[in-house]
């Protein structure tokens, strides 16, 4: 058969798919603040004046890991202090401007760069030692100079204070960096944020997934024509429209085509259990693999927030797939358990459908 063993390269492209997915989350999941970063922000932050013992005293902190909430509380404190640093940044960037213009003074100062601030540049012991440097370049003799001493002085002290404020850009840059890295963070594991990294992955396998059982599905009615009754409607083709195809292949693939294009993967499920192939592993019901396509949907349509549609009742009335007892506006939540189930359910139906794709003659 021409196609032997295309349900395995099927099988095997998916996982190969879905294991990169779940490395991407643990690389995002690694990625994120950590706490020698925040450790880092905070002394800046007390080291410029923008965070005080008091306030220092409200932020969450701990020795354990971050757990969502914590990281979310954490992040609402810092994005508080941020148009503070903007602001002093600001600031930071006139002084910069002002003294740009200077000339390589790292041999006058450079030996000094751990010995100054601000507060200290007009104390008399930073002169004699900035006199003391220059004095002791003895190469040229204009350097003796009391006239040329005063106007290196001069210079050095300028460039001094270029030092200082320069240091202090990078040190409000990066402070930026990290503020804007732990807004990103928190909102990566917030059950309503829209970059949730579980929520992005779900929807990614879940379009994988579908596409997956879509070729599968396509390849078993390759192998027998017969299943097309159970996928396809009832439709009749002119002579006209069939002598378009150039052969009986391309007329069967377009028919395939057309037939698994108006059905949904909820449907196509469906129909293959009705097969009663086993679809689902013993830890999940098929319920579980229906109730995650519906998950998926209001992820894709309406932001993960439980509509109508996903509480589609039964003939009692009652719905029939919502098994976590989910209600109506809430939040359909992506957490680690879900995104494990999903995986699994996910793996065990392809597994399955291209087994049951392999035993058809």
């Amino acid at each position: 058969m021409a196609d032997d063993g295309r349900a395995q390269e099927l099988r095997e492209r998916f996982t190969q798919e879905q294991d990169y997915i779940g490395r991407y989350v643990a690389l995002l999941q690694r990625r994120t603040v950590s706490r020698q970063e925040l450790s880092d922000l905070i002394r800046l932050l007390e080291k410029y004046g923008l965070l005080n013992t008091d306030e220092k005293k409200r932020w969450p902190l701990s020795k354990q890991a971050f757990s969502t909430s914590n990281l979310q509380e954490m992040n609402t404190r810092i994005q508080q202090v941020k148009p503070m640093v903007l602001d002093l940044l600001q600031k930071v960037e006139g002084e910069l401007r002002r003294v740009n213009e200077l000339p390589d003074l790292k041999e006058i100062f450079g030996a000094l760069e751990n010995d100054v601030s601000l507060e200290s540049i007009d104390d008399i012991g930073l002169r004699k030692k900035l006199e003391e440097q220059i004095k002791g370049y003895n190469d040229l003799e204009a350097y003796r100079s009391s006239e040329t001493i005063g106007k290196l002085l001069g210079i050095a002290i300028v460039g001094v204070i270029h030092w200082i404020e320069a240091r202090k850009y990078a040190d409000l840059q990066r402070s930026i960096s990290t503020i804007d890295d732990m807004d990103i963070s928190s909102k990566m594991f917030g059950d309503k944020s829209d970059i949730n990294v579980l929520r992005q992955a779900f929807i990614t396998l879940m379009a994988l997934f579908d596409a997956s059982m879509f070729d599968i599905v396509k390849l078993a009615i390759t192998r027998d024509f017969t299943l097309i009754n159970l996928f396809g409607k009832s439709e009749k083709l002119s002579v006209e429209e069939i002598s378009k195809f150039k052969s009986f292949d391309n007329l069967k693939d377009s028919i395939i085509e057309k037939a698994l294009k108006e059905k949904y993967l909820k449907e196509i499920l469906f129909n293959l259990n009705a097969q009663k192939i086993a679809l689902i592993g013993e830890e999940d019901e098929f319920g579980h693999l229906i109730e995650m396509v519906l998950r998926r949907n209001v992820h894709l349509h309406n932001r993960g927030i439980v509509d109508n549609k996903y509480l589609e009742p039964n003939a009692s009335g009652a719905p029939q797939y919502n098994i976590y007892n989910l209600s109506l506006g809430s939040v359909a939540s992506i957490d680690a358990q879900y995104w494990e189930r999903a995986n699994r359910l996910c793996q065990n139906c392809i597994n399955a459908t291209a087994e049951w794709v392999d035993s058809l003659t």
